[in-house]
């Protein structure tokens, strides 16, 4: 999940948006399921995209 982060901060920071000094929480479920490789990361940016109302 750490590759991840990166991944969606970097494609935040690309917009012009900076989530640096924000603190996100994500919520994964279920927790049986894998969760490696970029197959979150759209939907995670368009989480944080629509929380901050951007």
């Amino acid at each position: 999940m750490k590759e991840s982060r990166e991944r969606v901060s970097a494609a935040l920071h690309n917009m012009g948006h900076s989530i640096v000094d924000k603190k996100i929480v994500v919520n994964l479920s279920p927790a049986e399921q894998k969760k490696n490789g970029p197959l979150f990361d759209l939907a995670i940016a368009l989480g944080v995209l629509y929380r901050w109302g951007v």
